[in-house]
């Protein structure tokens, strides 16, 4: 009896054991994995994330992200999640694939970057602005120099960036003269390929000269702007004194030559969007995502990109599938010239490029 009564107590004894082991035993959290900002190095984590790692957690320190739970119910902290979304951004990959990587539900990463990408579009006025006019000297000499263009403080264009079809009776506007579905995103940089302006709301239908006539930057250019200076676009736009584009026919070497030098300057909008486009590989394919949360992916990709130039990230990439297409000279829209316009375009081929 006394044998028996000794198990018992062993028995006991040994429940409460387990019972306090198992209270030690942390609930399964995703921080517990290996740490990519420890295990990645500088190259690696930009080839993988487009930022560095020091940009990257100034980035986690802006947004300010509450920590989630997964389909699992596993923890997920905001360092993660905002991983999840770079990567997803970066390669475009399909979200089931991007949550294997991460070890969490399909489910998540579609809630997190939705939520990221929509936190980061909200920096969009504070990375993507015009500059001060204190830089206009720095600017313009920049341009000047690299093309022989006199008076640029930047170039205008439009890039279609590719979606699903929206459905309802709109669908059709959004399906470009390429036959895709896709949003119109005007965009306007500076020499080192800044973005100081950035539209992303209209259907690819509608015609790049509409889209700049329809905004902010139309506006401003009209009743702020430095005499003699003056922005530069491709023949989609108009002919202003504020906006100067190529000549549709060049007659003689003075007007050659202004074309050269004018889609030399003009070439860096071209250049960013082919770079905006080799970092976030997910603007080269139909988003599957509803129409919000795509222009919150545009936007956040130029707040992205605008930070890797200010902070000078590498672009550790090989290829350049993302350049732009030069606009055909047969669309020109030259019967909208300005005399105004046209006018500052003839003095400055008789005083430059004569």
């Amino acid at each position: 009896m006394a044998a028996a009564f000794d198990e018992l107590e062993c028995l006991e004894a040994l429940e409460d054991l387990d019972a306090a082991d198992q209270q030690d035993i942390p609930r399964r959290c995703i921080t517990d994995r290996m740490n990519l900002f420890h295990s990645l190095h500088d190259e690696e984590f930009i080839k993988r994330f487009r930022l560095s790692k020091t940009t990257a957690l100034n980035l986690l320190d802006k947004l300010q992200i509450q920590g989630t739970r997964d389909g699992r119910g596993s923890p997920v902290p905001p360092h993660l999640q905002l991983l999840i979304t770079l990567r997803w951004m970066a390669t475009g990959s399909f979200q089931l694939t991007i949550a294997d990587s991460f070890d969490v539900s399909q489910q998540l990463v579609s809630k997190c970057t939705a939520k990221i990408v929509r936190a980061i579009a909200s920096l969009l006025q504070d990375y993507v602005k015009r500059p001060s006019r204190e830089h206009f000297s720095n600017i313009r000499n920049n341009y000047f120099e690299m093309s022989g263009f006199p008076g640029v403080l930047g170039a205008v264009d439009c890039t279609h960036v590719p979606i699903q079809s929206p459905g309802g009776a709109r669908a059709e506007k959004f399906r470009c003269r390429k036959g895709f579905f896709s949003l119109n995103v005007q965009a306007a940089c500076g020499p080192n390929l800044e973005f100081f302006d950035f539209v992303c709301r209209w259907p690819g239908s509608v015609h790049d000269s509409r889209i700049f006539n329809n905004s902010r930057l139309f506006f401003d250019l009209q009743h702020d702007l430095l005499e003699g200076h003056h922005l530069l676009g491709d023949p989609a736009y108009p002919l202003l004194p504020f906006l100067l584009t190529p000549v549709a026919n060049p007659v003689g070497q003075r007007e050659v030559r202004y074309n050269i030098s004018h889609s030399k300057a003009r070439n860096t909008i071209e250049r960013a969007f082919g770079v905006l486009k080799m970092r976030f590989r997910c603007l080269t394919i139909p988003l599957k995502i509803n129409l919000t949360t795509v222009m919150a992916t545009i936007c956040s990709a130029a707040v992205l990109h605008n930070m890797a130039v200010k902070y000078k990230e590498d672009l550790y990439m090989c290829n350049d599938d993302g350049a732009e297409e030069s606009v055909n000279i047969e669309e020109n829209i030259e019967h909208f010239v300005n005399a105004a316009g046209r006018q500052k375009r003839n003095n400055i081929i008789n005083e430059y490029f004569s």
